[in-house]
């Protein structure tokens, strides 16, 4: 194994740790590779800092040598990743103390050249869209026990993608799952919620998968699920009793952003979050195009229990100016920063009275 190979294995080995990177980037510099090195110490220095003005200047150095070398740096991952017949590049490429660490993949060929990527650099975040096999090759390999963010949306997993996905258990370190529109359903679901070795998930998306019901209690009893403070399910078919398991749920308690939009949320399910204390942890949530009616929304802004939302979108609800005044008059929601309706039913005098009750870039109507 080569000097290069060897510093190269350490820095895999430890992907955390920044010893093994600067003791490469010296030894850079003594192979007359001082633009390298100096990135490298670049990176990890602004990784520790918070905004300053040494952060600042250091972020100017790294763009100037990103700007200046980049294409170098970035030239041997190109053929395990992009299409050789197409002119395209490798896709949002991002690197992290010195290291190529955030990829996504888009050539539908790139599946089988997942091992030799993630043994030529420390990648810690990767997104697959539409890519054949990505699944398989991910369960197979070791390597991938250091992703931190796995996204693999419209990848056509169904029930047995996902159940090899949840079967590798050296994926422990996920923070963050994408699996959007794949057809998981409730088995899918299950699956998940019977993973508990992805026990660090703090952000999951699991919109447009045909879970109803019974696969959303599964997630709400999941104990392992007790991290997450984002959760989208958006577009599935659940109705008031998977909305009540949600709310009700022990596990899911932490949860700070919440997307609930096109699926069968009712007002006796907006009564029940109103009631929550649950509700105080929320700062985030999306009940658009939902069964929601002006009576739960006037249920919901009489909560004392909103008073820390932040985001609030109530988009193709067809609301009234019953929903307004119980917004105008709640002292529960005055900290909402993004507010989003739908006009239709709602008169130009309403719209105004709210616009003026809140800075203008606040509230925002839509015409569905």
């Amino acid at each position: 194994m080569s000097l290069d190979a060897a510093f190269l294995q350490d820095i895999l080995d430890g992907p955390d740790d920044d010893a093994p990177r600067l003791i490469y980037a010296d030894w850079l510099d003594d192979q007359g590779q001082a633009e390298r090195a100096e990135f490298i110490r670049v990176q990890c220095e602004i990784a520790k800092l918070s905004e300053g003005p040494r952060r600042r200047d250091l972020e100017r150095r790294e763009q100037a040598l990103w700007s200046a070398h980049g294409w170098r740096w970035l030239a041997p991952f190109r053929p395990l990743c992009v299409d050789p017949f197409a002119a395209s590049q490798v896709q949002f490429p991002r690197f992290r103390r010195g290291f190529l660490e955030v990829l996504s993949l888009t050539w539908k060929e790139a599946a089988p050249h997942l091992p030799e990527l993630l043994s030529r650099a420390p990648l810690r975040e990767l997104a697959f869209h539409e890519v054949p096999g990505a699944v398989e090759q991910l369960a197979r390999e070791p390597r991938a026990t250091w992703l931190t963010m796995l996204e693999l949306p419209h990848a056509r997993l169904g029930n047995e993608g996902t159940r090899t996905l949840c079967a590798a258990r050296h994926l422990t370190r996920l923070t963050e799952l994408n699996l959007s529109v794949n057809d998981l359903g409730n088995e899918g679901a299950r699956y998940l919620a019977e993973a508990s070795h992805m026990n660090r998930l703090t952000h999951l998306d699991l919109s447009d998968n045909v879970i109803d019901d019974a696969g959303v209690m599964a997630l709400s009893s999941a104990p392992h699920l007790g991290r997450l403070h984002h959760l989208d399910l958006t577009r599935n078919s659940f109705g008031p009793a998977g909305a009540e398991a949600l709310i009700r749920s022990a596990s899911l308690s932490g949860l700070a952003n919440l997307d609930l939009s096109w699926t069968g949320l009712d007002d006796d399910s907006a009564r029940l979050l109103a009631r929550s204390p649950r509700l105080e942890r929320l700062t985030h949530l999306y009940l658009g195009h939902t069964d929601l009616t002006d009576a739960g929304v006037v249920a919901l802004a009489r909560s004392r229990h909103a008073r820390n939302l932040k985001a609030l979108h109530l988009t193709g609800l067809g609301l009234t100016n019953k929903s307004v005044e119980a917004i105008i008059r709640s002292p529960y929601l005055a900290g909402l920063e993004d507010l989003e309706l739908t006009a239709y039913e709602i008169d130009e005098e309403a719209q105004k009275r709210l616009g003026d009750h809140f800075d203008g870039s606040v509230v925002s109507f839509d015409s569905d």
